[in-house]
């Protein structure tokens, strides 16, 4: 169904599964499902009980089979890409300083992708996308299907969404 839904989702070629909420983490049976799809696996070590926020806990997961982490933190951003992991920083953006923070840590965690939430900011994403190069990913109260285009078209390479339809 997504496939036909989202057809710019699948022609790319990084299309990322986001492995969240982790509470038992002995065995990750989804990074076997990730690698049979040929998804990468993401785990969002902010909200990931047990483990450390820092390089022994990046290196646990890196360990686990993780391919990259998820994170608010710039300081968990650059330890995990000097480990060698793909990453995606999440940023909170709620007026015109945060916007500025935003950019200003892009420049300094440099992280593969960012997540820009809430996700019905196309002008925050028109903005960033004008000043940086980085992947953007759009989240946080996106529940119809014109919100996601809407976030594409201002210049989105990717979803986050908790809406189960969309997945």
């Amino acid at each position: 169904v997504l496939q036909h839904t989202f057809p710019h989702i699948f022609a790319t070629a990084h299309f990322y599964l986001v492995h969240a909420h982790c509470t038992t983490l002995n065995n990750i049976s989804s990074s076997n499902l990730a690698s049979l799809f040929s998804k990468k696996l993401f785990i969002h070590i902010d909200i990931t009980d047990g483990v450390g926020k820092d390089e022994y806990g990046i290196r646990f997961l890196q360990s686990l089979g993780a391919d990259g982490i998820i994170s608010t933190r710039t300081n968990i951003i650059k330890q995990a890409k000097k480990l060698g992991l793909a990453t995606c920083q999440k940023f909170f953006i709620v007026d015109t300083h945060s916007l500025s923070t935003t950019i200003d840590a892009i420049k300094v965690g440099k992280p593969d992708m960012i997540e820009v939430m809430p996700g019905l900011v196309s002008k925050v994403i028109k903005k960033i996308k004008e000043e940086s190069d980085t992947f953007i990913i759009s989240g946080g109260l996106l529940t119809t299907e014109e919100e996601i285009e809407k976030a594409f078209s201002d210049g989105a390479m990717g979803v986050s969404t908790s809406i189960r339809s969309f997945w």
